[in-house]
């Protein structure tokens, strides 16, 4: 009868396990509930009628003791410890019988013990954040992200071979420095990110109630591109009328990855640029460069890195052209006559099209300064948003992208260890028990090239090559005189005149329908009940 199972017991008998994978039509088993009834109401006042008995000495002031009239004695009296006392020692059972009977299960729930995390959540949920504050948040941005945007621009000078910074005579001046960080991610080896891969379960994606099942087990985050993230959303609305918080997701942050944000403003630049090959646009510069395939925009292979760089080598010739004009030289050779401060002053006087990525970031701006708590926001921002596999400062990298690794290791490694791909063959259970020393063999084939110093592919452009692209580029330019105000000048083919695309996306976002779609997406009907009962019999029905 002392067994701690005794209660759990009890509790089924009054209402028996209903399983979550049941219907709900189903009518449920009625068990031994009318006998149990019967037994509560011919032992409940007698258990009340002791507890009462108990608080009487709390209450009862003996008429010999003067002390109980003193002042000292009346304004001691505390009613929350009184109360607290009553609630949890004296009399819990009478305490539960009274507040049950005062409240309906509605006026509970309402006036339940608000987490405080979660009353600033719903207060920023009834307060999104508008037009105007981003504007605000932009300008407030300017302003911290100016020095970065300025050594920037700089560094186009102090990179050039030419320029030869190892024997300018201001080389240690402190304008010629990076700037302090913002927020400053730790590095170091024993900060370096542990990773652990988890073995590929096959898990169809057809609808909604093929993953579903899956989040009934805590995970401490989910990785993906934008597309994750919309299906995500659209699980949070298919369950918004689960029996629980939990059932409904309530847990999960979502946040998008920045690598695929890259992505897309790329492909739109691409979108936006490309031109002819007669005009002035990326497809000029990407024949000079001989880049032939990023003629074309594709989401496979090296596309983005390609695509990345080449718009890098671009805006990097055409700054180190308008810094030339700015300062009156002819080369960057000869900004080593200027001091760090001319050279810091130049620098700062030189100073769209997808719209599921604008939602992503309305919604990251949203939370960011209208619902999360200052602890979640930390959280985010330093072990959300970037990864540092090796600990080395610079060698951070988006989650997103570090998945986009691991993909390409594991397919990698795969012919690395079975010598040969299998393609759609391979099995699934294979799969499963590789995973999880994919990043074993990523470390040891790093560690062997070292110690064997073996030729391999390089990760990066060397310099030499890069400069090459930059040279041809600015000869490019140059000899256009596209960089050069001519009055009366216009463009003839209609393909090469570019829009104001920046402009038109600020109109969009003032006059469009993206903040009320986002608004509209944002908010819906959600149920407040809190029934664990079921969910907690229906595991163990399972279990057993």
């Amino acid at each position: 009868m002392k067994s701690p199972l005794l209660p759990k017991i009890l509790h089924h008998w009054w209402k028996p396990p209903h399983s979550s994978t049941a219907h709900s039509w189903k009518r449920a088993a009625e068990g031994g509930r009318p006998t149990l009834t019967k037994f509560m109401v011919e032992i409940w006042p007698t258990v009340l009628t002791e507890e009462l008995e108990g608080l009487r000495a709390f209450f009862l002031s003996p008429s010999d003791n003067e002390e109980d009239v003193a002042e000292n004695t009346l304004t001691s009296w505390d009613l929350p410890k009184i109360i607290e006392m009553i609630q949890d020692q004296a009399a819990p059972n009478l305490w539960k019988t009274l507040w049950a009977l005062a409240y309906t299960s509605h006026q509970d729930k309402k006036n339940q013990r608000k987490n405080p995390d979660t009353i600033q959540q719903a207060i920023g949920m009834k307060n999104p954040i508008t037009l105007s504050n981003i504007f605000l948040l932009s300008f407030d941005a300017k302003k911290r992200l100016w020095p970065y945007i300025t050594h920037r621009v700089l560094s186009f000078i102090l990179e050039v071979p030419e320029f030869d910074l190892s024997t300018y005579s201001d080389q240690t001046s402190s304008e010629l420095q990076p700037p302090q960080s913002i927020h400053k991610l730790p590095h170091g080896k024993e900060n370096a990110t542990l990773q652990f891969l988890l073995g590929s379960v096959n898990i169809p994606e057809a609808s909604y109630e093929d993953p579903s099942p899956n989040y009934r087990v805590p995970s401490s985050g989910e990785c993906g591109d934008q597309l994750t993230i919309d299906r995500l959303w659209g699980l949070f609305h298919y369950r918004a009328r689960d029996s629980n918080s939990f059932e409904q997701l309530d847990w999960m942050l979502l946040v998008f990855g920045w690598f695929h944000l890259q992505m897309a403003f790329a492909q739109s630049l691409h979108k936006q640029y490309l031109g002819t090959a007669k005009g002035q646009g990326l497809r000029k510069s990407f024949n000079v460069m001989k880049r032939k395939g990023l003629l074309t925009t594709s989401i496979r292979g090296p596309f983005h890195h390609h695509l990345d760089e080449a718009l890098k080598h671009i805006a990097e010739a055409r700054i180190r052209i308008d810094l030339c004009s700015l300062a009156n030289v002819d080369s960057i050779s000869q900004l080593r006559n200027k001091s760090p401060d001319e050279l810091l002053a130049l620098a700062e006087t030189f100073g769209g099209g997808n719209s599921k990525y604008a939602m992503e970031v309305l919604e990251l701006l949203q939370a960011l300064h209208q619902e999360w708590p200052e602890e979640v926001k930390n959280f985010v921002q330093e072990h959300c948003w970037m990864l540092n596999m090796s600990g080395k400062p610079d060698a951070y990298v988006s989650v997103d992208q570090m998945q986009e690794h691991n993909i390409k290791d594991i397919k990698d490694k795969i012919v690395l260890v079975t010598y040969r791909s299998d393609g759609p063959n391979i099995k699934w259970e294979y799969l499963k028990k590789l995973h999880p020393a994919i990043p074993i063999i990523h470390s040891l084939s790093e560690h062997m090239e070292k110690q064997f110093r073996t030729l391999t592919r390089g990760k990066w452009h060397t310099i030499p090559k890069k400069e090459k692209d930059v040279q041809k580029l600015e000869k490019l330019f140059q000899d256009s005189k596209y960089h050069t105000f001519m009055p009366g000048r216009k463009l003839k083919a209609g393909k090469d005149k570019a829009k104001d695309f920046i402009a038109k996306g600020v109109l969009k976002l003032w006059e469009g329908n993206t903040l009320s779609n986002w608004m509209n997406n944002q908010t819906f009907e959600c149920s407040t009940e809190e029934d664990w009962e079921d969910v907690e019999s229906g595991d163990e029905a399972e279990g057993s």
